[in-house]
């Protein structure tokens, strides 16, 4: 790692927006109106990033980062021009990983879900209605992740199942 945060940026389809992709620290990832707002906010969450990286034993490397280097644009679909959310993949995102690199990455998420759970315990439940009234409270927004990880396993494992029955090992040997 360098003192760089290395960046993609998902752009919307329209040019609604664009979505500023920290790639090697999964979450830290901002959506905006355009290009140069999405680094910046992508910026301003560094600071609120760094108790992540440090529930990760990350934290000095993370630390030590200053800039945010763009390495790649890419299109996005119609939920980065909707939602201002990542939600296509990068030429990096299609490459190889190691195990040391998927460890990692496992490591962070597993920061990432430390963080929420220490939120959901100190703020309060409920919350501040938005503009026209709406929004979630704490507790639906924490059955909604919690809703993610069932989600999140079953899309692995449909996947793993899905590899196993149409594995080609058998029949080339």
């Amino acid at each position: 790692m360098t003192n760089s945060i290395r960046a993609t940026l998902e752009i919307g389809p329209k040019g609604k927006k664009v979505v500023a992709v920290a790639i090697d620290w999964p979450g830290l990832v901002r959506g905006a109106k355009t290009a140069e707002e999405a680094i910046e906010r992508l910026r301003s969450y560094i600071p609120r990033y760094s108790p992540v990286a440090k529930l990760a034993a990350m934290n000095a490397e993370f630390d030590a980062v200053k800039n945010v280097d763009v390495v790649e644009q890419y299109p996005g679909t119609g939920s980065t021009d909707f939602w201002g959310i990542s939600f296509a993949f990068s030429s990096i995102d299609k490459q190889d990983m190691s195990g040391d690199e998927v460890e990692r990455e496992l490591m962070l998420m597993q920061a990432c879900w430390g963080f929420f759970d220490d939120v959901r315990r100190r703020v309060s439940a409920e919350m501040q209605k938005g503009p026209r009234g709406g929004g979630r409270d704490r507790d639906h927004i924490v059955r909604h992740i919690r809703f993610l990880i069932r989600h999140t396993a079953f899309h692995t494992l449909d996947h793993a199942w899905e590899m196993e029955d149409k594995d080609l090992t058998a029949k080339e040997a």
